[in-house]
């Protein structure tokens, strides 16, 4: 994340970065951060203790791969569509457990 004065300015991920880089013979040196960041962010407000099912359709609907999450600070925290994946992944395997330990008796 990329944060002045305690406002959220954008992101800056590895993929900007090689896209930056992209067939250039640049010096990461002389690249601007802001020059490469995405600005469209889409903030989610409220407390990072917040339903992963909700985090999973707001990065379904945006199209984003990492989401800020706020509270009372600027930035509390991130996650990721990865995050999102594994702790749907994760819950689908102890239901999964659990209705073959029910089928089996």
């Amino acid at each position: 994340m990329v944060i002045e004065l305690s406002s959220i300015l954008g992101i800056i991920t590895e993929r900007l970065i090689l896209t930056a880089i992209d067939g250039e013979t640049r010096n990461l040196k002389n690249l601007l951060v802001c020059d490469f960041m995405n600005r469209d962010l889409v903030l989610v407000a409220g407390s990072p203790s917040g339903d992963v099912s909700e985090i999973m359709g707001m990065v379904t609907n945006h199209r984003v791969r990492h989401l800020p999450i706020t509270d009372s600070c600027p930035l509390a925290g991130k996650i990721s569509a990865g995050n999102v994946v594994k702790a749907q992944l994760d819950l689908v395997a102890v239901e999964n457990h659990y209705s073959k330990a029910c089928i089996q008796g």
